[in-house]
């Protein structure tokens, strides 16, 4: 153990915790062998090729998959059935066997009824029985990895495993007498029985193998009926192996001989040079947590396996896909918060490069969505973009609520925003964020009515997930709706006088005449019915009735902030908003939502309150492996899995078999992005919080963090910021502004502060700095 993992494994004993890995100093994760399951693995990527590597006893396996690789059949683009109207007119009618026919999306025999993403191999190495795994340690800052395995004498030996960046190759390096005594398998995800029955009854049929003369080289490659294959392979050489990915059509002895080309000095020297330059100006957060510290840093180091500029626009799970099954919900877009959640920690570090892949996929939906939102909406400008999708924006299931989410596109409208405030480029708001936000509003606008009264209404609104795809699961005045329908309006307004564009008034109408949220009014608990207040609802008279995933009607305070919170007209009903939501629980929520709650907590002034639902997630939706869960990871905490109950194996003193296909099948964990990231952003919240044109710096401090520091967060309007508390007490905060825009910044000095040693007598500053400039702000 290397002397800075000694120090912090001391410190981590200080504050109670005993853990399988640790953080060192120098950015490295540390695993404990055993790593029984594919996403408990270690995640090595390069936004495209995606490895997970994992193993027990004698066996180390690496699982490889591709991003992009689908079966499109099964999807088809969405509004060319039916139209708003009909779907209005149908459920204010109650005819909701019209609305199932219209929605419906029987599977036809031999086809698939949903585009889906297929996993690719595992390379599985094979040391003989009296070698053991002991350790794999990761270097956040290089990508690089190194197993350590244990021989009979007792010596160590090491196994090497880096990967290309950009190129679909990785390798696995170790001393030649090591290599010698390995059985190498590489296993087709078509070779579990699960995936070949499923595969086989959609028409998909079995890879077909190939090798070099020598035995030297062995791949397969997996076809699928209407799109393109995806071929696996591997060459043994003395003291190394190579692996390699390629998507497309390419015959045997090509991808046989593409081996020859492989400089492997060349391409690791690329890939570290890479990994140096993406990690060298990355955020710097270093607080008195362990647990969470090592979330962040793991985080920031993902982001670079995951939405790189050169990768492909991120999916739920990414590059990193298991063999023996098809992925949950197909590895999709889902657009109703979670790839939104991926991409925000991109913002604060100042990656925006790497949002290039999905504006460049979005362009090329354009058309689509346009014909999609002119067809259901009937309005030439407005936008379809339903909430689970495949990578040609074509709809993945039959959702049909989902389908007309109208928040999906404002998501995407808000993110593209936010870059632009972040980077002011002119030419993204012009072409992205813009057209986006309009087609958000016309479709709302085409399904707003005015009522009686002169107000504006959503007669037909869903909360995103809610009653799932009951006909009922429906309102008027979805709050989630509201947030995202005003969001839009607001944003609209400014980005109009920034372009030059003509105002439109529909815009000034929606935020005037709007509601903020619906509003039900009722006892505050059945215990003491008594006590009525008024507090957000679903949708008008749909109280937050139990426990639910989805925070959507809360989504106003964050992150659409379509209102402030604290602002008298909405306190009271906030508060009562939020005791009835923390009085529900979570029994009903998901790995993601987690750090949504963690983030409302930070927005709301309860900083601790944020980071107990963090270390919540962490102990809770987190694996051996710090792999991200949707479900929960044990029993007896939620009812989104696995539940409670007994091991249900007929003899549970036998050890666990994780290859067999039908035993996993109860304990199957669903990895996501979503939730790891989601933690990033999180965090920010409680260093820094954007309201409106206010900066506001620390504004809540956690009494349990008693000293911590960050450097390196990216704000609006081209700022990046650093702070540090000392002893509970702000000790200093810095701003750099990269294009000598003004800013107003709420700093945490009540009191007042000096500016660069000049006293000031307000906390609220109104700075001008030019490009490049630096102040320092320090309390007095």
């Amino acid at each position: 153990m290397k002397t800075s993992q000694i120090s912090l494994f001391l410190v981590l004993l200080w504050f109670g915790w005993t853990p399988c890995a640790s953080l060192a100093a120098d950015k490295t994760l540390t695993w404990t062998f055993p790593l029984p399951r594919t996403h408990t693995g270690i995640l090595i990527g390069n936004g495209i090729q995606g490895l997970m590597v994992w193993g027990q006893d004698n066996q180390l396996n690496v699982t490889v998959s591709r991003a992009g690789f689908w079966d499109h059949r099964g999807g088809r683009p969405f509004g060319a059935t039916t139209n708003f109207k009909t779907v209005k007119r149908l459920l204010e009618a109650g005819q909701q066997d019209s609305l199932k026919l219209i929605f419906k999306n029987e599977k036809q025999e031999g086809l698939p009824n949903r585009p889906y993403q297929l996993g690719g191999g595992r390379l599985e190495l094979h040391f003989p029985k009296s070698f053991m795994l002991q350790t794999g340690e990761l270097n956040l800052q290089t990508g690089k990895l190194e197993v350590v395995i244990k021989l009979p004498d007792g010596s160590l030996r090491t196994i090497d495993i880096g990967q290309a960046v950009p190129d679909e190759v990785a390798w696995i390096k170790m001393e030649e007498a090591l290599l010698a005594k390995v059985e190498i398998k590489l296993v087709a995800s078509y070779d579990h029985p699960k995936v070949r029955k499923e595969l086989a009854e959609i028409g998909v049929a079995p890879p077909t193998r190939f090798s070099d003369a020598a035995q030297s080289v062995a791949g397969f490659t997996q076809s699928l009926p209407a799109d393109a294959p995806l071929s696996v392979a591997y060459q043994k050489n003395k003291d190394h192996l190579v692996l390699q990915t390629v998507l497309g059509e390419q015959p045997e002895p090509a991808l046989i001989a593409s081996f020859r080309s492989v400089d492997l000095k060349a391409l690791d020297k690329q890939s570290t040079a890479w990994w140096t330059n993406f990690s060298k100006d990355l955020p710097k957060v270093t607080i008195p947590d362990p647990k969470l510290q090592e979330a962040y840093d793991y985080g920031l180091y993902k982001m670079g396996c995951v939405h790189p500029p050169h990768g492909v626009a991120a999916t739920l799970q990414g590059p990193f896909m298991e063999t023996q099954r098809i992925p949950p919900w197909s590895n999709d877009y889902h657009f109703n918060i979670n790839i939104e959640m991926i991409y925000w920690p991109v913002l604060v570090s100042g990656k925006y490069e790497h949002l290039d892949p999905l504006w460049a996929m979005l362009e090329d939906w354009m058309p689509t969505l346009e014909a999609a939102g002119r067809y259901f909406y009937e309005n030439d400008k407005a936008l379809l973009m339903p909430h689970a999708v495949d990578n040609r924006g074509h709809v993945v299931g039959n959702f049909w609520t989902g389908m007309i989410d109208q928040a999906c596109a404002a998501w995407m409208a808000q993110l593209a925003w936010l870059q632009y405030q972040h980077t002011l480029d002119e030419q993204l708001l012009a072409e992205v964020a813009f057209p986006l936000m309009q087609g958000t509003f016309e479709g709302y606008y085409a399904m707003t009515e005015k009522t009686t009264d002169g107000t504006l209404s959503l007669p037909v609104s869903v909360s995103p997930e809610f009653k799932g795809a009951r006909p009922d699961a429906w309102g008027r005045n979805a709050s989630f709706q509201l947030a995202a329908y005003k969001m839009t309006a607001k944003n609209l307004i400014e980005a109009s006088a920034l372009l030059n564009q003509p105002m439109d008034e529909r815009w000034t109408e929606v935020l005037e005449k709007l509601p903020d949220y619906a509003i039900i009014e009722g006892p505050g608990s059945q215990e003491h019915p008594e006590y009525v207040n008024q507090r957000i609802a679903l949708w008008e008279g749909m109280d937050l009735v139990e426990s639910h995933r989805h925070h959507s009607h809360l989504a106003g305070i964050y992150p659409f902030q379509s209102f402030d919170p604290f602002d008298e007209k909405h306190a009271a009903i906030v508060r009562h908003s939020i005791n009835q939501w923390i009085a529900e629980g979570a029994g009903r929520w998901s790995g993601w939502c987690v750090p949504w709650a963690a983030a409302l907590h930070a927005r709301l002034g309860n900083p601790d309150g944020a980071i107990s639902w963090l270390h919540y997630w962490e102990e809770n939706y987190t694996n051996l492996g710090r792999g991200t869960l949707h479900d929960a990871n044990y029993k007896g905490l939620s009812l989104i899995k696995p539940g409670i109950g007994p091991d249900i194996r007929p003899d549970a003193s036998k050890p666990m078999d994780w290859n067999n296909v039908e035993f996993m099948a109860p304990h199957n964990e669903v990895m996501q992005l979503d939730g790891g990231f989601g933690v990033l952003d999180a965090l920010h919240n409680l260093f820094f919080q954007q309201r409106d044109s206010v900066l506001h710096i620390l504004p809540y401090l956690p009494v349990r963090w008693r000293d911590f520091e960050f450097e390196g967060l990216h704000t609006a309007g081209g700022f990046v910021i650093a702070g540090q508390v000392k002893n509970g007490q702000v000790e200093r905060i810095e701003i750099e502004s990269k294009f000598g825009k003004p800013l107003v910044v709420q700093t945490p000095f009540l009191n007042g502060c000096q500016v660069d040693g000049v006293a000031q007598d307000s906390a609220l500053l109104k700075l001008e700095m030019s490009a490049d400039e630096v102040v320092v702000v320090r309390r007095l």
